[in-house]
């Protein structure tokens, strides 16, 4: 009788463990984020040259970009990588910047030449009217 109790319980402590490591195995996908803009700075070969590389994740979607303001300097260049989904566009149009999105990832860039405030929209139809707008400040 001894005997069996031991084997019932080394097979229920058993078969807990690997119930435990599948569901520990499971658990460490990554948890999608919210896109929020970054500063990152990549180092090229030689110490005293760095190179300052601006990047705005954003997500387009129906009359609306998120995040609707992001912060940048002035004379660096920006990389934006938009998360699109439908037909829209990004436009500033004091700094000349226009791009038509395509469905799925887009990665484009630009340089801020000025200092200030600027509103970025999606031009096509009314989509700037129904909230598709936001903020890019560009600071020295």
């Amino acid at each position: 009788m001894n005997k069996n109790l031991i084997i019932v319980v080394l097979l229920v402590l058993t078969a807990g463990g690997v119930y435990l490591f599948s569901q520990t195995q499971t658990s460490k996908q990554p948890v999608p984020r919210s896109p929020s803009p970054k500063i990152i700075k990549e180092e090229e070969a030689s110490p005293e040259a760095t190179l300052v590389t601006q990047t705005v994740n954003m997500v387009s979607e129906n009359f609306s970009f998120t995040p609707k303001t992001f912060t940048v300097k002035k004379g660096q260049e920006v990389t934006m990588v938009v998360q699109n989904s439908g037909v829209h566009n990004f436009i500033i149009d004091e700094l000349g910047v226009r791009q038509d999105l395509k469905e799925g990832e887009n990665i484009f860039r630009f340089t801020p030449t000025q200092a200030g405030s600027f509103e970025f929209y999606c031009g096509i139809s009314n989509h700037r009217q129904m909230g598709m707008f936001g903020t890019m400040t560009v600071v020295e």
